[in-house]
C-alpha cells in the first residue's frame, strides 16, 4: 500500500463499526497512548476502543471502534450558549480525570506512554527534541533541551496534547453530550503547563472546519472554562520553546541554538525574522517580542 501523502489517513467502515488509521506517522506510541487512555479512563472519558494493530512497509495500521458522532467543530455554529457551556463543563471534568492519573513518583519521566519519545507533531522532525527525558529532574532536562526559560518546579501530568474541537465528538440533537475524545497520537507525560499552551497554539495551525472568528472565540472564551491557565503562562505571557513551530513555515529556521516562542496568553502568530539569530512572535496584545 502506498503511504498517504500527509503521512496518515483514515478509512471508515460503518458496517463493521471500524475506522482504520494508517500511514507513516501512525506509530506504536499512538497505539500505546490510545490503549492507556481507554483502559485507565473508563467511565470517566469516552475514547475509541482499539481492536487491532499491525505494521507493514513502515506504516502503522490502527484499528479502532468507529464512533458515529459529529465533531464539536461541525456542530459549533448551531449550538446555543447553554449547550456550549455544558459541553465545556463535561470536558473540564475529563481533563481533570486524565491529568489526575497516578504515576510512579520514583519513576517520573517526560515522554510518551511506556517511556517512548514524545510524539508531539511540532518536533517530529527534530530527534534531539523528542526525548525521552529521565533522571531526578526530567522537567529540567526537557526545558534545557528545548531552551524553555522557566522554572522546572512543575509537576509532570498525563495530557491529551491535541485538545481541539475537531478531536471532540458530540451526540446529535439538542443538549448534546461528549460522545468521545479522539486522536490520542500526541498524548503523553508532559510538564503540567503544556496542555494549556498547546491547546492555545495548535488551533492557529489546523483546519478545524471553524472559521477564524469561531476559533478565536473558542480559545479566548471557552477554553479557559476547560483548562486553567498555569501560573507560568500568566506570569511570563510568552513561553520560549526551541523549534516548536509550524513545520511548513519554519522548517528552514529549525536549527539547534535558535529560540522560538510558544504563546500561552493571547492570540499570536509566528512570523519570520530577517535577523539571522532571532525569531519573533507577533502578539496582538503587545508589541513585537524578541526571542533569546
Amino acid at each position: 500500500m502506498q503511504p498517504a501523502p500527509t503521512g496518515l489517513s483514515a478509512c471508515h467502515n460503518p458496517k463493521l463499526g471500524l475506522v482504520v488509521k494508517h500511514g507513516l506517522l501512525v506509530t506504536r506510541a499512538e497505539l500505546d497512548a490510545q490503549l492507556y487512555a481507554y483502559h485507565a479512563l473508563q467511565n470517566r472519558v469516552p475514547a475509541p476502543e482499539v481492536v487491532g494493530w499491525t505494521e507493514d512497509d513502515g506504516q502503522g495500521f490502527l484499528y479502532m471502534e468507529l464512533i458515529n458522532a459529529p465533531t464539536l467543530s461541525a456542530r459549533w455554529s448551531s449550538l446555543a450558549e447553554l449547550e456550549r457551556r455544558a459541553l465545556c463543563t463535561e470536558l473540564k471534568e475529563m481533563v481533570r480525570a486524565w491529568r489526575g492519573l497516578e504515576q510512579d513518583l520514583n519513576d517520573v519521566y517526560v515522554g510518551s506512554v511506556g517511556k517512548q519519545s514524545l510524539a508531539v507533531v511540532t518536533v517530529r522532525d527534530r530527534s534531539d527534541l523528542r526525548g525521552l527525558w529521565l533522571g531526578h529532574d526530567p522537567v529540567a532536562a526537557f526545558h534545557n533541551a528545548c531552551s524553555i526559560k522557566i522554572s522546572s518546579n512543575t509537576p509532570v501530568v498525563y495530557i491529551h496534547a491535541d485538545l481541539v474541537p475537531c478531536n471532540i465528538l458530540v451526540t446529535r440533537g439538542p443538549y448534546p453530550k461528549i460522545a468521545s475524545v479522539i486522536d490520542w497520537a500526541q498524548a503523553g507525560l508532559y510538564p503540567s503547563y503544556w496542555e494549556w499552551c498547546k491547546a492555545r497554539w495548535v488551533g492557529r495551525l489546523s483546519d478545524w472546519g471553524m472559521d477564524d472568528d469561531a476559533q478565536k472565540i473558542w480559545r479566548e472564551r471557552y477554553l479557559p472554562n476547560i483548562l486553567h491557565p498555569p501560573p507560568a503562562a500568566r506570569q511570563q505571557h510568552l513561553l520560549p520553546v526551541a523549534a516548536f513551530h509550524p513545520r511548513e513555515y519554519l522548517t528552514a529556521w529549525a536549527s539547534p541554538g535558535r529560540s522560538w516562542w510558544l504563546c500561552g496568553g493571547c492570540s499570536c502568530y509566528p512570523v519570520l525574522s530577517n535577523q539571522v539569530n532571532s525569531s519573533y512572535l507577533l502578539c496582538s496584545n503587545s508589541k513585537l517580542e524578541q526571542g533569546h
